[in-house]
């Protein structure tokens, strides 16, 4: 029996002072097949020009890293879109029957817009991971598969104008022009953000690899 870890890592900025949304994280299910949750909480203070049935909208890209120990299969994230609208964009050239040791991290985004739940603008999402195969090991009974924490984006618009609206109240850490949403041409104006992690949660089994 080998133990495989999936584990959960944040990496934090964070400033004096500072008002920063929080991501959370957990990852549920048990065995080869995973589910990664994700999900980020602006305090309204963040977005003082964003107002229910207002001119301004905003959307949220999350960049996850997939490590090489795990994979997303594109097919079933295809399902998703179609019937649960799951926005993701994969970078990277996926072998969903690669073993770990052949294969090389997927770079993922995925796409969410904000909706005012009480008192704080929320965006998130859940998607599926699958664990690949290890090689054995002589040194160790357990491998460790590390999700890090993605980096986030925020870019708003102001739809009467058609033009970017530069109304984040929060810590930048960058703008970039990316895609606007999964297979759009159209580039977009996104600002990095910092956030701040709370809570995250995962599980561990023991899974008996097969070679």
């Amino acid at each position: 029996m080998t133990l495989i870890v999936l584990c959960l890592c944040f990496m934090v900025t964070i400033g004096t002072g500072d008002i920063l949304p929080q991501l959370s994280s957990e990852i549920t299910k048990l065995g080869f097949h995973r589910e990664i949750h994700r999900k980020l909480t602006f305090p309204v203070a963040l977005l003082p020009g964003l107002v229910p049935g207002g001119d301004v909208e905003c959307h949220v890209m999350f960049d996850e890293l997939i490590p090489a120990g795990a994979y997303m299969d594109p097919y079933q994230l295809e399902n998703l879109r179609m019937f649960v609208g799951l926005n993701v964009e994969i970078h990277d050239q996926v072998d969903l029957e690669a073993p770990e040791f052949q294969s090389s991290a997927i770079h993922v985004s995925v796409f969410s817009n904000l909706s005012l739940i009480g008192d704080s603008w929320q965006a998130g999402y859940v998607f599926p991971v699958h664990i690949r195969y290890h090689g054995i090991s002589d040194s160790s009974e357990f491998v460790r598969v590390k999700f890090i924490t993605p980096s986030v984006a925020i870019r708003c618009q102001d739809t009467t104008y058609q033009m970017t609206f530069y109304g984040y109240g929060g810590p930048i850490h960058s703008q970039q022009s990316r895609l606007c949403s999964r297979g759009s041409p159209i580039l977009c104006d996104w600002m990095f953000i910092q956030t701040e992690k709370i809570c995250c949660r995962y599980h561990k089994n023991e899974i008996r690899k097969d070679f």
